[in-house]
């Protein structure tokens, strides 16, 4: 046995002497790419970016302006010493979640001025961050965001 040991010690430089530069090849080729990567991969389907409907528009328009009059009632009724109803509450919500839904169903369509659905309730969600409206829309909001892709 001590003859194999002092065969594989003297053998082992060798190895060492090519495996190195394997090594090294293996990290440069393995670490190089386009730089993009995010790019799909071959056989991925990407959504296509499309329009939204004039409807769609009008639902985005319409999201934004029940929060805005939510966050004015918040205001109004913290200033008397009280807060939103429930049902308050669930219709400011039932609007964001109708805005993400249609963010998740058409993440790319975007309104007659380039607004997307997503990018329509990041903006709401940056409106609310400065107001003392209601912390809960804003986590809500910050839910849906995750799970919509990004643009």
């Amino acid at each position: 046995m001590p003859t194999m040991a002092r065969s594989a010690e003297t053998a082992a430089p060798g190895l060492r002497v090519i495996a190195l530069p394997a090594v090294i090849c293996a990290i440069v080729v393995g670490g190089c790419g386009d730089g993009d990567s995010d790019a799909p991969g071959p056989g991925t389907i990407q959504p296509k970016p499309g329009r939204l409907s004039a409807k769609e528009a009008r639902l985005i328009a319409g999201v934004e302006r029940r929060v805005k009059d939510y966050c004015a009632r918040v205001a109004a009724l913290v200033a008397a010493g009280s807060a939103p109803s429930a049902a308050q509450y669930a219709q400011a919500t039932r609007a964001i979640d109708t805005l993400a839904e249609l963010a998740r169903e058409k993440p790319l369509a975007a309104d007659p001025g380039g607004q997307t659905p997503r990018h329509a309730l990041g903006d709401i969600a940056e409106d609310l961050e400065g107001s003392n409206c209601d912390s809960r829309l804003v986590r809500r909001i910050d839910e849906a965001l995750a799970v919509i892709p990004a643009e």
